[in-house]
């Protein structure tokens, strides 16, 4: 190989270590956003869930005294 061809390929294996170390390192930069992501929203569902006041109350339900509702106003012209 000639001088000029051996240079232009250790640069260009330089600039692939590099992009391989970015990658990995971009990689692991986003394992650790996607864990910090998961364990923040883990987080603020279980402190929802320990400030719910409505947490284990029935909820009111208001009972009409009409008289049952058997569906025939909708048919009826």
């Amino acid at each position: 190989m000639s001088g000029r061809k051996l240079e232009f390929t250790h640069f260009c294996a330089r600039i692939e270590r590099g992009c391989a170390r970015m990658n990995s390192g971009l990689a692991a930069v986003a394992v650790v956003l996607a864990a910090t992501t998961l364990f923040l929203s883990a987080l603020r569902i279980s402190d929802e869930i320990i400030h719910d006041e409505q947490l284990g109350k029935l909820p009111f339900i208001e009972m009409s005294t009409d008289g049952p509702d058997n569906g025939i106003w909708w048919s009826t012209d």
